[in-house]
């Protein structure tokens, strides 16, 4: 998802261990964050975007990363479901 969003938008990933720091705007929102993945749950933090986007983002970023880590899903249904 982060070289997709680094190819679209232009948004930086540096990658440390399990999480990565994220930088750039997605969709005209822009994202200072960071996450880090574990054995059951993506847990990350970010810049709110403000109460009247907050939903909309939250929402965004849901979906987004259960499309990416459904395990029943093969990488090419994954890449597909990005756009």
């Amino acid at each position: 998802m982060l070289q997709y969003w680094g190819g679209k938008y232009g948004v930086k990933a540096d990658w440390q261990g399990e999480g990565a720091k994220i930088v750039g705007k997605v969709m005209g929102i822009q994202m200072d964050a960071s996450f880090v993945i574990t054995d059951k749950a993506v847990e990350g933090e970010g810049t709110d975007p403000g109460m009247l986007l907050r939903g909309q983002a939250k929402s965004y970023l849901q979906k987004k990363f259960g499309m990416v880590l459904d395990p029943s899903k093969s990488l090419d249904q994954v890449k597909t479901s990005l756009d």
